[in-house]
């Protein structure tokens, strides 16, 4: 028995040291596996963090001002140099590469390598270039000014609701019987810190408080629509109405009219056919005085005015009819240079004056805008222009909510002008005793457009 006794213990030993050796074998694998999986997963951290970095500086710079845009054909590495190079993030304990190439202005795809300790991870981002989207944007605000604002010169002027700055200078009025005040909140993009505030800080009735910087890209202007209807071959030198009923039937696609001139207290019906239907009226040149224009029908119109616009002696236009019935969109006086082409620049000026009224919604490509009486439009107004003027006493008044939205543009109050919806300016003066109340209910359809987005995520992988 002592000799088996020998075998079975020393079997056992045996056993013990071979599971022994094979468990340590069995975690050092599970531990550098572990290893592995954590330097795969910091790398990919790496060249994801990187790339989106890149991602950030396009985004804030314009297209060809950032180190990471190239021109077509070539490529752009970081770190530059000789050779394969690895810049080094300390933060993250690694290291990343990264290089773009522009595919012919119309995707720039972005390599994006990270290292750490020995194990690398890229990723292959792609980015629309040239792009168009649709247009959207987010309004919350009563008003929002990109560079300036200043109400020092109201009298009793009155802000119903937020207000958006992205600048770091305004002027909110000093302490006088009547004052300009804010009742709302105040966010600031650049923090208070970095805002000088002149005046009375107690004229806003809110929170003073930072926010993120906003951005109101206009959205791209129908020419095309413009040039299809010239070149359609059907087009009407003038059509002239001093006095007098008349119909215009605009589902029968007239296509282009060089001129129309309407005064002398006529009355157009412009026929817009079924529920569903759009029609499409293009005139070169429009001129609309002391008349009434009627929108018969269940359809909608949409007016393209190219060169000259001009409504006033107490014009109505669609005047009891529904406010998204209308959209009008003016190009504006096309320039002809030496050798007689077409300069993109339009620029021109819409004036709405007396006790006119335009019961739809404006979209002017570069024109400037000036409202004076109590003329008002109680639709959307959109324009890419430097200068929006309202003084006297407009009643920019209506059940539907609507909006100012012109972000390149100064817009300015004088008199007591009464503006119920959203102002978005470049900057904004308010003088007089204006009112801008925000009502919250955007009821109008507003306009289907696209924007020029650069940069927009086409994949990631």
């Amino acid at each position: 028995m002592g000799k088996y006794a020998i075998l079975i213990v020393s079997a056992l030993i045996f056993s013990m040291i071979t599971y022994s050796h094979g468990l340590r074998n069995a975690l050092f694998i599970s531990n550098a596996r572990t290893v592995d999986s954590y330097s795969q997963n910091q790398a990919h951290n790496i060249a994801q963090s990187a790339a989106m970095m890149a991602i950030r500086d396009l985004r804030g710079h314009s297209v060809g001002e950032s180190f990471f845009h190239p021109d077509v054909g070539y490529d752009v590495e970081f770190p530059q140099g000789a050779g394969f190079q690895f810049q080094d993030w300390s933060d993250m304990y690694g290291s990343f590469r990264i290089v773009t190439t522009n595919q012919n202005d119309q995707l720039l795809r972005i390599l994006s390598t990270g290292r750490f300790e020995d194990t690398e991870y890229t990723v292959d981002v792609g980015l629309g270039l040239n792009q168009l989207t649709d247009w959207h944007v987010e309004i919350f605000q009563s008003l929002h000014a990109n560079e300036n604002l200043n109400i020092s010169n109201a009298n009793g002027g009155n802000i119903c609701g937020d207000v958006t700055f992205n600048g770091d200078y305004m002027h909110l009025g000093n302490n006088n019987t009547q004052e300009p005040k804010i009742d709302g909140d105040l966010q600031l993009a650049n923090g208070y810190d970095d805002v000088t505030i002149a005046g009375r800080e107690t004229h806003v009735g809110g929170d003073i408080s930072q926010g993120s910087k906003l951005d109101f890209p206009m959205p791209e202007f129908p020419h095309d629509d413009y040039d299809a209807a010239k070149l359609s071959g059907i087009r009407i030198s003038n059509m002239t109405y001093n006095g007098g009923s008349h119909t215009i039937d605009a589902t029968q696609n007239l296509n282009y009219i060089d001129e129309m001139v309407i005064s002398g207290n006529s009355t157009i019906t412009i026929q817009t056919g079924g529920e569903g239907d759009v029609s499409k009226l293009f005139v070169g040149n429009m001129d609309i005085q002391a008349s009434d224009i009627i929108i018969e029908g269940d359809g909608k119109l949409e007016l393209y005015v190219e060169s000259e616009f001009n409504i006033g002696g107490n014009a109505e236009f669609n005047k009891q009819g529904d406010v998204n019935s209308v959209k009008l969109f003016y190009r504006g006086n096309p320039e002809i240079d030496l050798v007689g082409e077409d300069i993109v620049d339009y620029g021109g000026e819409i004036q709405i004056t007396g006790t006119t009224q335009f019961n739809g919604s404006l979209f002017a490509y570069n024109a400037d805008l000036v409202l004076n009486g109590t003329a008002g439009i109680t639709g959307d107004i959109m324009t890419g222009g430097s200068s929006v003027t309202i003084h006297g006493n407009p009643q920019l008044e209506s059940e539907i909510s609507r909006l100012i939205y012109a972000p390149l543009a100064n817009v300015v109050t004088s008199g007591n002008p009464k503006i119920y919806g959203s102002v978005i300016s470049n900057s904004f003066s308010g003088g007089g005793g204006f009112t801008l109340c925000y009502d919250g209910d955007f009821d109008t359809d507003g306009f289907d457009l696209e924007v020029l987005e650069n940069y927009g995520i086409v994949y990631w992988n």
